[in-house]
């Protein structure tokens, strides 16, 4: 099978109209168009602003996703799990699962592969919080939130101010690769799993050989990934990772728990040593249509590392509800002033807090 040459895989030129559909691909990027599912005897779904739409066309037919298959490179038959890139003819880029099921039905998802990247102002990032945790040399910024929170293109606009503010050398190890960088200040060497590392482990391990400045893991999922992101960030490296989990509280409880009780001890003084901070987010239907991004942020400092290694971080919502600065702030605070700005509805603010009476009191500004 011919490779490409960014990662091995085969990359093909498809005319979008084999599968009879409008150029949706072409206009995936104005559209915020994240993923595009095509499945036998169904009709083709996207994702956009993290929602599923049905496109309101026929059936793919079955003819016609065999014909996508071979165009890919893969035999319709054979091929029960193929990944592949695809370029569109505009020169938009897609990482492709081929797939059976359903006893032998033939799907896809195409994945945008972005190259523009949104910037922290557009996303309603605080720049001023963030700004300085990304100028460290060293230490762990943990970014985390649920499936579709959007952490990954938190994280995309993070690497791209350091893009433009420092000189170093980002290596990232993904899966799959969601943004393609191209350098200004900074070089990159983005990696994925599957097709150029084996897995996030293997991946941390070739990392530390690069001579990298600030590494982005994809996920923390396991103890070895955990413990390898420490480790980066004690050896002088900044690590940013993300965390599957629901706030400061959660992110902490969650990461704690990735190491046996024999080490978890130690793993929590390096944590409180090492972390620079916790950016937790939601993304929310905003007013005016779009999204609108929640988030409660906290950087370690002072009183906090001790809390961290006493692994009590009830204690730091605790400061973050009674003492909230530009550092430090909650979801609430967040949701408030979304609803004051009229950039979220005040009941979706409602639904999404925590405590609904804390909500209804913020909003109307009783203390």
């Amino acid at each position: 099978m011919p490779e490409d040459d960014e990662g091995g895989s085969l990359t093909t030129q498809i005319p979008l109209m084999t599968l009879d559909l409008p150029s949706l691909l072409e206009t995936a990027r104005p559209l915020a168009v994240s993923d595009l599912f095509l499945s036998e005897g169904k009709p083709p779904f996207i994702r956009r602003n993290s929602v599923l739409e049905d496109l309101n066309q026929p059936p793919v037919e079955r003819a016609a996703m065999e014909k996508f298959f071979a165009l890919c490179g893969a035999d319709p038959i054979a091929s029960k799990d193929a990944d592949i890139a695809y370029t569109s003819a505009g020169g938009l880029r897609f990482r492709v699962n081929l797939h059976q099921h359903n006893n032998g039905e033939l799907g896809a998802v195409l994945r945008h592969v972005r190259d523009q990247i949104p910037t922290m102002d557009v996303l309603g990032l605080p720049e001023e919080t963030l700004a300085p945790w990304l100028a460290r040399p060293a230490g762990l910024i943990l970014v985390s939130g649920g499936t579709g929170a959007g952490k990954s293109t938190t994280v995309a606009s993070c690497l791209s101010w350091i893009n433009a503010q420092r000189c170093a050398h980002v290596v990232t190890i993904e899966d799959p690769v969601e943004y393609i960088f191209r350098g200004n200040l900074s070089v990159f060497t983005q990696r994925e799993i599957g097709t150029d590392t084996q897995s996030f482990g293997d991946g941390m391990r070739g990392a530390m050989r690069q001579s990298p400045n600030v590494i982005f893991l994809g996920e923390v999922r396991d103890t070895e990934t955990a413990q390898a992101a420490l480790h980066a960030s004690q050896s002088g490296q900044l690590v940013i990772t993300t965390v599957q989990a629901y706030g400061i509280r959660d992110t902490l409880g969650r990461f704690a728990g990735f190491f046996p009780e024999a080490v978890r001890t130690t793993a929590l003084d390096t944590l409180a040593s090492q972390l620079v901070g916790i950016f937790a987010q939601r993304l929310l239907p905003g007013a005016e249509g779009g999204l609108f991004l929640a988030a409660e942020h906290f950087e370690n400092a002072g009183a906090t590392r001790g809390w961290i290694r006493e692994d009590t971080p009830e204690r730091i919502v605790e400061l973050i509800r009674e003492h909230p600065t530009p550092q430090n702030r909650g979801f609430l605070e967040s949701l408030v002033a979304g609803a004051r700005a009229g950039l979220i509805r005040p009941e979706i603010g409602l639904s999404a807090a925590d405590n609904p009476t804390e909500f209804k009191r913020a909003f109307r500004g009783v203390a």
